[in-house]
C-alpha cells in the first residue's frame, strides 16, 4: 500500500477573535475605576412626563412672579413721594386718581347713612364760617390763590403760585386747588372728621365747644388731616403692612427649600401680627401732626392756640362709651397726651407769636 507521508489527523486551529486581532482585551469598569467612580448616565423626562411636584413649583413661581410685578407696578405707578406743608415731612401716598376714587365710595357711604342738618340751622352756619376763616389763614400761609363762591358750598378754586412747588423741595399743595370744602353737621356722632375737603361735625361739638375757638380747634385738625393728605398715606401704608407678609410668604412658598419656606412662614407670620401696632404707631403720628397743622392754622385765623390742648382733654374725658375701630384707634392716643405734645415750649411759642402778629395787623407768616 501507497501511502503520503503525511500525518491525516486533524489539528485544531486556533479560534480568531476581535481581541486577538486589535491586541485589546476588555476589561471591566468596575475593575478599574472601582464601584465608586462607575459612570451613571441620566436622562430627563419629557415636558409631557413632568411629575406634578415639578408643574406644583413651576406654577408657584408664576404665581408669584405675577404678583410681585402687580405689587411693585402699583407701588410705583400708583404712589408718589410729597411734602408735607407746614411740617415739612416727607411721605409716601397714593395718586392724586386713586384717593379721589377711594374719597368717592366713602362719601357714597357716608350720605346713605347720616342725616344731615340743613344748610339754614344756626349750627351750619356757625361752623360754616369758622371753617372759613381757617381755610382764609391757609391760603394766605401757604401763598394759594383763592376764589370763594356762596358761603354753602365753601367752593375755593385753588392755584399753585409757582410752578416749583411740584419739587420735593416745596410742600405739596396740588390737592388743594380747585377743592370743593363743604361743611355737614350730623345728628350723632363724637368727633369732627373730614370727607374730601367735606367737614363733617356733629351736633355735640357745636353745643359742648361753646367758643369759637373751641370749635375752630378740632376743624382745623380735619383740615390738617386733608392738607397733609392723611387718608392717602394711611392707605398706602395699609396696603403696604397687608401685601409685605403675603409677599414674603409666597417666596418662600415658590422655593423648593424646605428651610426657606420655614423662614419665610415664621417672618411672614410675625409680620403680619404686627400690623396692627405698626398702623396704630403710625395713626397716632398722623393725629399728631393734624394737631400741630390745626394749631398753625388756629394762630393764623386769629383763634387763640392756648385753647386747643384743653379741648382735646375735655373731648378725651366726655367720649360716649359706644367703642369701634375708630375709637379704640383713638383712645391709643388719649387728649392729655395730645395737649402735652402742643403745649411743649417750641410748639406753643410758635403758634403764640402767630396768633400775635395776625391780631396785630401784621398779616399771615408764610409758611412756604
Amino acid at each position: 500500500m501507497i501511502t503520503s507521508g503525511f500525518n491525516t489527523q486533524l489539528v485544531p486551529i486556533p479560534s480568531i477573535n476581535r481581541a486577538s486581532l486589535t491586541g485589546f482585551h476588555p476589561v471591566s469598569a468596575v475593575s478599574l475605576l472601582g464601584p465608586a467612580r462607575t459612570r451613571r448616565f441620566y436622562h430627563s423626562l419629557p415636558n409631557s412626563q413632568q411629575t406634578p411636584h415639578t408643574l406644583g413649583r413651576v406654577a408657584r413661581g408664576v404665581v408669584t412672579t405675577v404678583i410681585l410685578g402687580s405689587c411693585l407696578c402699583f407701588y410705583i405707578f400708583g404712589g408718589k413721594i410729597e411734602r408735607v406743608p407746614y411740617t415739612n415731612r416727607l411721605h409716601y401716598t397714593l395718586s392724586d386718581k386713586l384717593e379721589n376714587k377711594l374719597n368717592e365710595y366713602r362719601w357714597e357711604w357716608f350720605d346713605n347713612r347720616k342725616r344731615i342738618f340743613p344748610k339754614s340751622d344756626p349750627d351750619v352756619i356757625r361752623a360754616e364760617t369758622i371753617a372759613r376763616r381757617l381755610l382764609d389763614a391757609m391760603n394766605k400761609g401757604l401763598m394759594l390763590q383763592h376764589q370763594s363762591s356762596e358761603s354753602s358750598k365753601l367752593l375755593i378754586k385753588h392755584n399753585a403760585h409757582v410752578e416749583s412747588k411740584k419739587l420735593l423741595s416745596k410742600p405739596a399743595t396740588k390737592h388743594l386747588d380747585g377743592k370743593v370744602w363743604q361743611v355737614c353737621v350730623t345728628y350723632s356722632g363724637d368727633d369732627c372728621w373730614l370727607l374730601d375737603g367735606k367737614i363733617v361735625v356733629p351736633d355735640t361739638s357745636c353745643s359742648n365747644l361753646k367758643s369759637d375757638a373751641e370749635l375752630a380747634t378740632v376743624i382745623a385738625h380735619e383740615i390738617g388731616h386733608h392738607v397733609a393728605r392723611h387718608f392717602a398715606e394711611g392707605s398706602m401704608k395699609m396696603f403696604l403692612s397687608i401685601n409685605l407678609p403675603l409677599l414674603i410668604f409666597l417666596i418662600g412658598a415658590s422655593s423648593s427649600s424646605v428651610l426657606l419656606l420655614l423662614f419665610a412662614i415664621a417672618v411672614g407670620g410675625t409680620s403680619f401680627l404686627s400690623v396692627p401696632v405698626a398702623l396704630r404707631f403710625f395713626s397716632r403720628r398722623r393725629e399728631a401732626e393734624a394737631d400741630y397743622i390745626g394749631l398753625m392754622l388756629m394762630a393764623s385765623a386769629g383763634y387763640d392756640p392756648q385753647v386747643a390742648p384743653y379741648v382735646y382733654e375735655y373731648l378725651d374725658r366726655h367720649r360716649s362709651s359706644t367703642s369701634n375701630w375708630f375709637d379704640l384707634n383713638l383712645k391709643s392716643y388719649p387728649g392729655k397726651k395730645r395737649g402735652k405734645l402742643l403745649k411743649k415750649p417750641e410748639t406753643m411759642e410758635q403758634a403764640k407769636q402767630i396768633f400775635e402778629e395776625v391780631k396785630a395787623g401784621k398779616g399771615v407768616r408764610s409758611f412756604v
